[in-house]
């Protein structure tokens, strides 16, 4: 008898399999649908326009060519056409070499730059949602709460302002990461062992926020779920992490080479300026279908909002977790860490309510009657109450419980605050009044590259997935507990969830690229007019991958001085600028809605092409040697503006 039930079981499995293996095929085919309906109006002209405008699309697209074309990591791919004659433009923005594998061979068959970043641009979305369900589906279980979790992490409406940005979309590592993780050392399942690095270098090759923020989370993971029974196996996790860290290692210093050569840094008055209001984390992009005429909108990347859906499943998970979490009450020990617990809240909550009242009313308010009250700045106060409050929550009986029994769903909900906290910035500010003089990330601001990083706010994308795996608890909390209206349910949640992260955006046609043959190959081209209008810098460097010349114009996430007296130089058509380049090499200049005179009237130039709304004229060069700033940069090399 027991013989035949093995043999039963035996057969059974690959069944369960074929069925596991068809559902995914199932979820997969409706990520897709979803997606391609989302971007149906590019689908038609996807070979010749792109989604958003001409700023970072046209440049990815531009990056995209340019590692096609080049062997990886060389001298060759270092130098990126743009900001000649200056070298190392490759390292004055993101190398998006995560989509080396899908661009390149469409790129070498189509010879389409554009139609490389759309592919790259849709696959994102559909890639982000099968990560967030493999985790949803790791963590719950359930395969709705799998099928919650990758909607609410590709759909998030946070995504849906880095829709420009498409480093930022692909970001399906994160959750892969955390799939293998708890897979492998928390549950001991082999499979995972395999996806930790692979999701791991994914998700530091997709771009330097990600590379930045991400291993924050997965220390905060490793320090709540690994305990004595899982060391062994967090060991080699942590040996899986490294190895996959080395093919890093290149790339890193060769962006540290270069950032350290031309003195690249973010100043501070940046970092306040990218980082998030609280205010914003109810604010969403214009581009939101639901939201977008409901709620504030902000043009720039600190809208937080994250989801009513989202945030309602989350919330059911984390009330019911940390209901679950509290053992029957005892004494002793317990009624101290009680007594010690609820006093240090009421301090902390005096103190914030204080602070608050006085950030309310105002300095010329705070006062009773006619008699004025001590005076203090609420940010400075704050600190203290949140110190209170935090200790006050670490102190208290349902943490304890949390932590001895490694509750989950108490973990994604402390690690999205975290992320928030580091999203507000340095100096977090309320409607951009100062709310905390100190915030987290003041500590962050104290490591080593932390001058490499702008936009405190994207330290939000991470919360993206901490708050995906939360909805996938609660959805499956929700289905179970009204298990008689579940179909009713998992459609209403999962349309929700959909339509709050619905966006609209315009399509933009790309810029006709110029003729090969036109300019020598490597040759230095200034593009006229050259503003600080960023589309026609994209534009510029844009037209010099294709044809495969160096253009003086440029567009990045760095700027170099260059850029600011070349703006300023053409502006006021000045000669020394001409004859700075001229003194290098010959300096071909291409006319466009520019006054050709004041090139057409210098020594020795000639007109020799014509085109629609374009003059290309060349400037001989007039110095006794020609000299080209080298090719390869040392460490040690400090580049000189190319101006008298």
């Amino acid at each position: 008898m027991k013989t035949e039930t093995l043999n039963n079981q035996e057969m059974a499995r690959p069944l369960r399999a074929h069925v596991r293996l068809v559902r995914v095929l199932i979820v997969s085919v409706v990520y897709l649908v979803l997606t391609l309906l989302l971007v149906r109006h590019l689908l038609p002209v996807a070979t010749t326009h792109l989604f958003s405008d001409l700023g970072d699309p046209l440049l990815n697209a531009s990056i995209l060519e340019w590692n096609a074309r080049h062997v990886l990591l060389t001298n060759d791919w270092w130098n990126f056409p743009a900001f000649a004659p200056l070298s190392g433009a490759t390292a004055f923005t993101e190398h998006l070499l995560l989509t080396y594998p899908v661009a390149s061979p469409i790129i070498w068959w189509t010879h389409n730059p554009v139609l490389a970043y759309n592919v790259v641009f849709i696959l994102s979305w559909w890639l982000n949602a099968m990560a967030g369900y493999g985790l949803g589906r790791a963590l719950t279980g359930s395969g709705y709460g799998g099928f919650v979790a990758g909607l609410a992490f590709a759909f998030a409406p946070y995504h849906a302002i880095h829709m420009g940005h498409v480093q930022l979309l692909l970001a399906f590592g994160m959750p892969m990461t955390l799939t293998g993780l708890h897979l492998y050392v928390a549950n001991g399942r082999r499979a995972g062992l395999f996806m930790i690095p692979f999701g791991w270098l994914m998700a530091e090759l997709s771009n330097a926020y990600t590379l930045t923020f991400f291993p924050l989370l997965i220390g905060l993971w490793l320090i709540w779920f690994v305990r004595r029974d899982n060391l062994g196996r967090a060991s080699l996790a942590l040996i899986a992490l490294a190895v996959a860290s080395v093919p890093l290692i290149s790339l890193l210093s060769g962006y540290a080479n270069r950032h350290a050569a031309y003195g690249f840094h973010r100043p501070y008055s940046d970092v306040l300026q990218f980082a998030a209001d609280i205010s914003r984390t109810f604010s969403v992009t214009f581009h939101n279908v639901l939201w977008g005429h409901v709620l504030p909108n902000a043009l720039d990347e600190s809208t937080l909002f994250p989801g009513l859906t989202i945030t309602a499943m989350s919330a059911v998970a984390l009330i019911v977790s940390m209901r679950a979490a509290l053992d029957p009450p005892g004494a002793g020990s317990r009624a101290t860490r009680r007594s010690v617990s609820r006093s240090l809240s009421i301090v902390g909550l005096a103190v914030f309510s204080i602070a608050a009242l006085r950030l309310w009313i105002g300095p010329y308010s705070w006062k009773i009657g006619r008699i004025p009250l001590p005076p203090f700045e609420p940010s400075i106060v704050m600190p203290l109450a949140l110190a209170c409050l935090v200790l006050g929550a670490l102190a208290s009986e349902w943490m304890r419980c949390a932590w001895t029994t490694r509750n989950a769903a108490i973990f994604w909900s402390m690690s999205t605050l975290v992320f928030w906290f580091l999203a507000l910035g340095p100096e977090p500010t309320i409607f951009r009044y100062p709310v905390v003089a100190y915030g987290p990330y003041r500590a962050f601001l104290a490591l080593p590259f932390a001058d490499e990083v702008r936009v405190p706010a994207r330290a939000w994308q991470p919360a993206t997935v901490c708050l995906a795996a939360l909805a996938a608890y609660g959805s499956s909390i929700v289905i179970r507990t009204l298990a008689t209206r579940r179909v009713a349910i998992a459609i209403f949640v999962s349309a929700a969830i959909i339509a709050e992260g619905w966006w609209t955006c315009d399509i933009i046609a790309a810029p006709s690229p110029m003729r090969s043959d036109l300019v020598p190959k490597d040759a230095m081209v200034l593009d006229l007019p050259v503003t600080d209008r960023v589309e026609l810098n994209t534009t510029a460097q844009y037209r010099a991958v294709l044809a495969g010349y160096r253009v003086l114009n440029g567009y990045s996430g760095y700027l170099p001085e260059q850029h600011g007296e070349l703006v300023q130089g053409t502006a006021s058509r000045s000669d020394a600028l001409l004859n700075a380049y001229r003194r290098l090499d010959d300096l071909f200049v291409i006319l466009r809605f520019d006054d050709g005179r004041w090139i057409a009237n210098q020594p020795g130039a000639s007109l020799i092409a014509k085109g629609a709304g374009w003059d290309l004229y060349r400037l001989p060069f007039i110095g006794e040697i020609r000299s080209r700033i080298p090719r390869s940069l040392p460490s040690s090399y400090r580049p000189q503006s190319a101006f008298p």
